[in-house]
């Protein structure tokens, strides 16, 4: 659980979308209607 909580930290510190561009995120964007929208594992 203590993972997860340092993920979500992560993201709410984060200022630009650049800063979660780590492996252990799986970040990634998201295609179709959901486009301009990001998507990252916690």
């Amino acid at each position: 659980m203590l993972i997860e909580f340092d993920r979500l930290q992560a993201i709410d510190a984060a200022n630009e979308i650049g800063e979660l561009n780590r492996q252990i995120y799986k970040f990634h964007p998201l295609k179709g209607d959901r486009e301009g929208y990001w998507s990252v594992t916690v």
